[in-house]
């Protein structure tokens, strides 16, 4: 009889992803002061644009610390102290 590769059953599985895009979801919202749709959104646009799933996207934020590439520069640029 072949022997068959034990996965963890699907529940488990399942708690798991979410607990990891709970973590990458945490993390923008804290770091980029988003809303849940809005760190939704971010890592959406990043799946979309490295063609990868949501779930790699998380754990690459997850592993790396850094947020997704979404092709966006989101950081603020400073204000001109001359009000210009």
């Amino acid at each position: 009889m072949p022997r068959t590769r034990w996965t963890p059953p699907l529940s488990a599985v399942g708690v798991r992803l979410r607990e990891l895009i709970s973590h990458a979801q945490g993390t923008l919202k804290e770091r980029e002061l988003l809303t849940g749709d809005g760190a939704l959104d971010i890592r959406r646009r990043a799946s979309q644009r490295l063609n990868r799933k949501l779930r790699e996207v998380a754990q690459d934020m997850v592993d790396t610390g850094e947020g997704p590439d979404t092709g966006v520069d989101r950081r603020r640029e400073p204000s001109d102290p001359r009000g210009v």
